[in-house]
């Protein structure tokens, strides 16, 4: 433990409570609950509405196929139980299973997946006979391989201590959430989506009218990622007054060929009384101005009166392939009603009525938008998104592969009936399919539904172990529906319901700027959890049935939906309010639940579906909450992280609320009065406040939390740092010696910062710091601090200021998947220029450790064998295919591992070690975005010196802060002196409360200017500058943009076959671009012989000969210089020198019937 200053007011209430609620409910915990609830549940629900069986009538083939010399009717296969066993593997030549650890899927480059076994019975029936002739069940039959999370319950790991997890070869403070693929890390990001089964009113513009559309995503669990949209549509041709301003009410779905008026779907649906239409779609019929936009509607679908006509109207017109004849109709379109049109409210025939009057709340929605008298919906809100977290999208997509799977062991039976074999289930059934379904998405990122529209991409990404924040970042992340390339701008902006879900400043630069967004530190996204019977049955009996609704009572009744579907109608909403709400805090419904009383609608909606986003709450009751010192006893008493959030959920001192709960909620900052005032209609009146804040600096993000005093900088500049932060160079994790990362930065000393916040203690940043803390002077000195440039000490670089060691992995295999080539590792050959550095390979092709490498050099030597078909061995071409260093990189091998792969390939993974010390062109960061490249480095005998004789380590510009207003880098600066003069770390959490004066005091004790001036002598002369320099410690990151990687310049080197050019790429070796910017520069300067020299001579340049009557390219024999042309017998040949791609693009030309001719002129 270590001394901790407090600079603000905070209760331990709020620290215990924000320490609680992380450490047993963060992101990474999230992603595994999510998983988890997949495994046990959402795959057991996807097997059962498979319909547990496939029936094969035999009508066609019965003939062909007997059993025992008995006539077989029907094959059936009924599913039963599905489940999975932890993740094992085989090694070489043994076939004893051994326990798979991520470390081990990492080494070997195997999939860390996990079995799926499937419990079913056979049935082989007789023809007119239900007794089946034999039944088998078959149990634990393999069906394939699913990924399993780190950390889940079907990961090897799971519930393991620190210990335990640093003997298996893991970072003790490697929470999971991950999965690996091929041996790489891969991370499912979030997906954003608008509800399912939520009416939507959008406006929208076209040419002089104005489009009203009402949308709605129905969606029923039983076909489980399946919707059906339903659109309505009304136009508003305000400005044209020669025709009817309002048009009729038209209803549109993929289902049917054509908009179809919405009265003769209400009349199909069971609506006769054109009365009763009226009054369920308007809720009055003495509104005049509604009145007007329904009689068009009625006017439109007069001569279909009946329901028997609707139906007739809409089964003509249903999409299909086929024509339906007229006699089908009917039946057609009562299919279409009762299954496919609004499933979510039933799939029956009894269902019809709901259907009616969910359509009905649909136009009425529609007409009071249209009438300006409700506000359009906002896409943008996030109380109308859902998140699609890792358990979900791993969901739709075993369901997508488990149909195709099942489809295509249909086919399969089918086939071996017709060829009159016995039906095998091991080989009907193809359980690489599942596998390879899920492999083809992790290493893509697409996520591809069949028979639907929705494909994402980018949905599973590579972990980012660039440092311990971007692990952490990578995996609370958010990515929108929108696409990046889009120049919609309100997307893009945080918007106002943001508040404690989305974090407002870490979202990249760019195209994705607020495309991609994070999760702020304490919310919550809900997994689906169902409301107990017994109490729905309750809520049930309380509502008021579609079919006993008091028409004259209907506009005064409240409409009650769960999760979008339509319940009934109540005559007090907030009775059922306060029943769902108190059961909640007695734990007897889940805390995910939701209830949402919207008073202007006149509406109550439950919500218990997956990917609602929450945040917790203080519960206040009489303006005081419930956290007390009994209870805080209590929890202390607890041991385990979760087992204390649940506690404190049970004792009812914090609530998960949405953002549609928060509507209804009167919430307190940390430092408001207990009571409110608000002016409504010239009424004064009070309000209690129902609900606390736990703390304002928890909409941050995890790397905006990381910033002190944040509230005091400008709103980019912490964006910028939440980016940076990274980039920083650091430790990212504890079991550096045993991974083998392709690439891995270590800063050889790093530091805690001296000023810190709560939340950089909470996520165990602590345990990973990734910076220094060091002594930052802001003043202008010699001019090589201009434009964000740095001055650093060369003696503190030379006692090891921000020293870096860079670890890459260059891996090579054996490959003997073709046939015709196969690779074998072999010490290199001798040759004359090599002779020396094959002392430095081992007998199998491996550098030796500590040997020096550079780029070009042979880290593995290997040699292929090509051969044709028909060729013997003896015949076979060798190649050199060893792997080499990449050019521009060395170091000094600093291990060698040798394995074997599921396959038995032989695998060498090298790890090279290169030693960074900071030079001119390496970047820089504060906590507060003030960036920096290093412009020169003094000696430390140049560098300036305070009257306690303190150097700073590094001087920046002091044009820097005006402009960015990054205040609190000036504040950190002051309050981490005070912090090295006193001994302790200084608690500098963002949105701070009060200052306390006596830190200013303290300075002045030990006489510093309480300002952080400080009187400063000139390094060069030693004479004393005229004015104080602000200097004091600050925390300074090293960023992984080092000039090492990216200065680049050549004189010759190779060149493109094909057009003779320099090649393009730093790693090639390639020339910089000369383009037509350049050209143009060059020429407006008249250096005609220096473009020339440049774009010709020193680039392609190529001999021609011209033969001078037709202009076309002759030939010649240089040898016996002898020239001539094909065309003309007599004429001249003449000697040109053009560029070789000139010369290609003549032939070209050529190729293509376009005869280019060059005119020789002789010279004057």
């Amino acid at each position: 433990m270590f001394n901790i200053i407090k600079i603000h007011y905070m209760c331990d209430d709020f620290l215990n409570t924000i320490s609680i609620l992380y450490r047993g409910n963060n992101h990474i915990l999230q992603q595994i609950r999510s998983f988890n609830n997949f495994l046990f549940f959402e795959m057991q629900n996807i097997i059962n509405k498979s319909r547990g069986m496939i029936i094969i009538s035999q009508k066609k083939y019965r003939k062909y196929q007997i059993y025992n010399n008995v006539e077989i009717d029907n094959f059936s296969i009924k599913l039963k139980r599905i489940f999975y066993t932890k993740p094992t593997f085989k090694e070489l030549n043994n076939e004893k299973k051994k326990v798979l650890t991520p470390d081990i899927s990492r080494f070997k480059n195997l999939n860390y997946f996990c079995n799926l076994f499937l419990d079913l019975t056979k049935e082989i029936s007789q023809h007119q006979n239900t007794n089946a002739i034999k039944s088998e069940s078959m149990e634990d039959f393999w069906i394939g391989k699913i990924p399993a999370m780190i950390q889940s319950h079907a990961c090897n790991l799971h519930k393991l201590n620190r210990e335990f997890l640093a003997i298996k070869g893991e970072c003790p403070y490697d929470k999971g959430g991950y999965f690996i693929v091929n041996g790489n890390e891969k991370v499912l990001v979030a997906q954003e989506k608008l509800i399912n089964n939520k009416v939507y009113v959008f406006k929208k513009n076209e040419r002089n009218n104005i489009k009203l559309i009402a949308q709605c995503k129905s969606f029923n669990n039983y076909f489980y990622n399946q919707g059906h949209m339903v659109y309505l549509s009304l136009i508003d041709r305000y400005s044209n007054t020669k025709i009817k301003r309002w048009s009729s009410i038209y209803l549109k779905t993929a289902l049917l060929r054509y908009e179809i008026p919405i009265m003769i779907v209400l009349r199909a649906l069971g609506f006769k009384n054109d009365k009763d239409i009226a009054l369920y779609s308007m809720l009055t019929l003495k509104n005049m101005k509604k009145n007007e936009i329904l009689y068009e509607s009625f006017v439109e679908s007069s001569g279909v009166e009946t329901e028997y006509l609707a139906l007739e109207f809409i089964g003509a017109r249903k999409f299909s392939r086929k024509h339906i004849k007229k006699h089908e109709r009917i039946l057609v379109a009562n299919e279409l009603l009762n299954k496919k049109f609004l499933p979510h409210m039933g799939l029956s025939i009894f269902s019809k009525l709901k259907k009616g009057f969910f359509l009905a709340y649909m136009i009425n929605r529609l007409i009071n938008v249209s009438l300006n008298s409700k506000l359009q919906d906002d896409k943008d809100t996030i109380g109308n998104k859902r998140i699609d977290s890792s358990g979900f999208l791993m969901a739709i997509m075993f369901n997508n592969l488990f149909l195709k799977f099942f489809k295509d062991t249909k086919y399969k039976i089918i086939k071996s009936i017709r060829q009159k074999k016995i039906i095998s289930l091991d080989l009907a059934f193809d359980p690489f399919q599942i596998n390879n379904g899920f492999l083809f998405a992790l290493a893509t990122g697409n996520w591809n539904i069949e028979g639907t529209l929705d494909e994402k991409t980018g949905v599973s990404q590579v972990l980012n172990r660039m440092s311990y924040l971007g692990n952490l970042s990578h995996l609370a992340r958010l990515n929108a529906s929108y696409t990046s390339s889009g120049k919609v701008l309100d997307v893009r902006r945080i918007h106002v319901s943001y508040w404690g879900f989305i974090c407002p400043c870490e979202t990249p630069e760019g195209q994705t700027c607020g495309i991609v967004k994070n999760f702020a530190f304490l919310s919550y996204v809900t997994n689906e959890n169902k409301i107990k019977d017994s109490y729905l049955f309750l809520l049930i009996k309380y509502l008021l049935d579609f079919d006993k609704v008091n028409k004259n009572c209907y506009y005064n009744l409240s409409k009650v939906f769960l999760n979008g579907r339509l319940l009934g109608f109540s005559k007090n909403c907030y009775l059922i309010m306060k029943y769902f709400i108190n059961i909640r805090r007695k734990d007897l419904v889940y805390f995910e639940i939701s209830i949402v009383v919207n008073k202007n609608d006149n509406e109550i909606h439950l919500w218990s579906d997956s990917g609602r986003l929450k945040r917790p709450l203080f519960i206040l009751k009489n303006t005081k909450y419930f956290f007390n010192f009994y209870h805080l006893k209590k929890i202390n008493q607890i041991k385990n992280h979760v087992y204390k959030f649940e506690y404190i959920l049970e004792k009812n001192i914090v609530e998960y609320l949405d953002h549609e709960e928060i509507q209804n909620c009167l919430i307190k900052l940390n430092n408001e009065s207990n009571k409110k005032i608000f002016i409504n209609h010239y009424n004064i009146f009070q309000k209690m406040y129902t609900h606390l804040e736990i703390h304002n600096s928890c909409i941050l993000g995890v790397n905006a939390a990381q910033i002190p005093f944040s509230n005091h900088n400008q709103s980019p500049r912490n964006s910028y740092q939440s980016s940076m932060g990274k980039q920083a160079i650091g430790m990212s994790y504890l079991n550096n010696n045993v991974r083998w990362d392709t690439q891995n930065n270590l800063l050889v000393y790093f530091q805690r910062p001296l000023v810190f916040t709560l939340h950089k203690k909470l996520v165990n940043s602590f345990s990973f710091p990734s910076g220094l803390n060091t002594i930052v002077a802001i003043m202008s000195y010699t001019g090589f601090n201009q434009e964000d440039s740095l001055i650093m000490n060369q003696g503190s670089i030379e006692r090891g200021l921000f020293k870096t060691i860079i670890f890459r992995v260059y891996s090579d295999k054996e490959d003997f998947s073709n046939p015709y080539m196969s690779n074998k590792f072999v010490k290199p050959k001798y040759t004359a220029k090599s002779m020396k550095s094959v002392n430095h390979f081992d007998w199998d092709g491996t550098r030796k450790l500590n040997n020096f490498i550079k780029g070009g050099d042979i880290i593995v030597g290997k040699i292929s064998y090509i051969s044709s078909k028909n060729s013997n061995i003896s015949d076979k071409l060798e190649t050199d295919s060893s792997l080499r260093l990449s050019l521009g990189n060395s170091g000094s091998v600093e291990s060698v591992m040798v394995t074997y792969d599921d396959s038995g390939c032989k695998i060498i993974k090298t790890k090279v070690k290169t030693i960074r010390n900071p030079m001119i062109g390496d970047k820089f960061s504060s906590l507060h975005g003030q960036k920096g490249i290093v412009g020169m480095t003094f000696n430390e005998s140049f560098m300036p010196f305070t009257n306690n004789s303190i150097i700073p380590d590094i001087i920046m510009n002091p044009h820097a802060i005006p402009s960015r207003m990054t205040i609190g880098h000036l504040i950190e600066t002051v309050i981490a002196k005070v912090a090295a003069t006193s001994c302790k770390f200084v608690d500098g959490t963002s949105i701070i409360n009060k200052f306390q004066s006596s830190f200013l005091e303290h300075l002045n004790r030990f006489s510093f200017e309480h300002t952080g001036l400080e009187i400063t002598n000139n390094g060069f002369n030693g004479n004393q500058l005229s004015n104080k320099i602000f200097i004091g410690p600050v925390y300074y990151q090293r960023l992984k943009h080092m000039v090492v990687d990216k200065y680049f310049s050549r004189a010759r080197g190779p060149y493109e076959t094909l057009t003779r050019q320099p090649v393009e790429g730093r790693s090639k070796e390639g020339g910089l671009r000369f383009g037509e910017m350049e050209r143009d520069c060059v020429l407006s300067h008249g250096a005609a012989y220096f473009l020339k020299e440049r774009l010709v001579d020193q680039s392609d340049v190529y001999r021609i000969h011209i033969c001078e009557k037709s202009g076309l390219i002759g030939f010649s024999n240089l040898k016996n210089q002898l020239f001539w042309s094909k065309i003309w017998i007599n004429s001249k040949i003449c000697q040109i020198f053009i560029p070789y791609a000139c010369k290609l693009l003549l032939q070209e030309l050529m190729s293509m019937c376009i005869t280019p001719r060059i005119v020789i002129k002789n010279k004057i």
